[in-house]
C-alpha cells in the first residue's frame, strides 16, 4: 500500500520529485520515493523520529526492506532527507488525505481534535479573561451549527 501512494503521488506529481535535494555530502544513493515510503511506513506505525527509525532498519524489518529496496540508510541519511524535503512530506500526505477522499474511503464530516500535550506557560502577561473564553465559546457554537460541507473552523 505505502509503495502504491508513493507511486502514484510520483505519477500524478512528477515535477515535486525532479528537485530531490539531499543536501550536501555523498552522492544520491537514495530514491526520494524509497525514503518518502519510509516516512509513511513509520507514521503508521508511530515511528516518528529519524533515529527510531534507523534502529527499526537495523532490527532488520522485512517491510521496510521491502520499502526501501534493502537498502539500509543511516539516520544522519534519514534526518538529511527529513531536513530538506519537508514540503515534499507534507505534500504527500495532503495527497493521502485527498485521494482517500476521492475513492470515498473518508469524508469531510469528521471532526478531529488534536491531543498534543502542551506546556504551560505561567506567565501574567499570557492571560485570557473570561470574557473572551465566553465570545470564542459563542463563535464555535454559531459556526459548528451550520452543516456547509465545504467550509472549515480553524482556531489556534
Amino acid at each position: 500500500t505505502v509503495k502504491f501512494i508513493v507511486s502514484k503521488f510520483k505519477e500524478d506529481f512528477p515535477s515535486f520529485f525532479e528537485d530531490f535535494n539531499m543536501g550536501r555530502g555523498r552522492p544520491k544513493k537514495y530514491l526520494p520515493d524509497e525514503l518518502l515510503g519510509l516516512f509513511v511506513w513509520g507514521v503508521f506505525n508511530n515511528v516518528l523520529s529519524c533515529r527510531k527509525l534507523a534502529d527499526w532498519l537495523d532490527n532488520n524489518d522485512e517491510s521496510c526492506n521491502y520499502i526501501l529496496n534493502n537498502k539500509k540508510p543511516s539516520k544522519s541519511t534519514i534526518s538529511r532527507f527529513f531536513k530538506y524535503n519537508k514540503f515534499l512530506i507534507g505534500e504527500l500526505f495532503y495527497y493521502t488525505v485527498f485521494l482517500g477522499l476521492k475513492l470515498k474511503l473518508i469524508d469531510n464530516n469528521c471532526v478531529t481534535v488534536d491531543g498534543t500535550i502542551l506546556k504551560a506557560n505561567a506567565n501574567n502577561f499570557n492571560l485570557i479573561k473570561i470574557e473572551e473564553i465566553n465570545f470564542l465559546e459563542k463563535l464555535i457554537k454559531k459556526y459548528s451549527d451550520k452543516k456547509s460541507k465545504n467550509s472549515t473552523l480553524v482556531i489556534n
